[in-house]
């Protein structure tokens, strides 16, 4: 794969994968399951944040791993949740939202078609790597599937 075409594959998966989920409130014990939608926003490597977690995702670094001539290409990086869990579910950080930001590292994958650099499937895997504010000391795990539409749906858990 060229140069051209490794950025312009990268800039997709980028725009179209990386997305988060949410967070327990304060106190809580256990896990908390969290989903929602993840959407790009027009600064690369920046997307916004809808469902269980409100506020902006950021790519902090991103490695290519590798491609195949199938189509099927693999980056791994870092990320960070700068936002609130919306435990009030009306989708806004507001007083008593647990907020903060949430770090993760991540391993993607997803199969473009060669011609044309278009997305087929993706997917990523996100582990809690760190916590700062309200998340401090949070643990769990996140994925995400990629919608060729350019968004992506997150479902996970988070525990602290």
């Amino acid at each position: 794969m060229n140069s051209t075409a490794r950025w312009v594959v990268g800039a997709t998966v980028v725009a179209a994968g990386m997305i988060a989920g949410s967070a327990a409130p304060a106190g809580a014990d256990g896990a908390v399951q969290v989903r929602g939608v993840q959407r790009p926003l027009a600064e690369f490597g920046t997307y916004s944040m809808e469902g269980s977690l409100v506020g902006t995702w950021s790519t902090t670094g991103l490695e290519w791993v590798g491609d195949t001539p199938s189509g099927v290409v693999r980056l791994a990086g870092t990320e960070l949740f700068d936002g609130c869990y919306d435990a009030g579910g009306d989708g806004t950080c507001d007083a008593g939202d647990p907020a903060g930001t949430i770090e993760f590292s991540f391993t993607y994958s997803g199969r473009f078609d060669p011609a044309t650099g278009t997305l087929r499937h993706g997917r990523c895997h996100h582990p809690v790597t760190g916590g700062s504010g309200e998340f401090e000391g949070v643990s769990g795990v996140l994925t995400f599937h990629d919608d060729p539409s350019g968004c992506s749906i997150y479902r996970g858990h988070l525990d602290w």
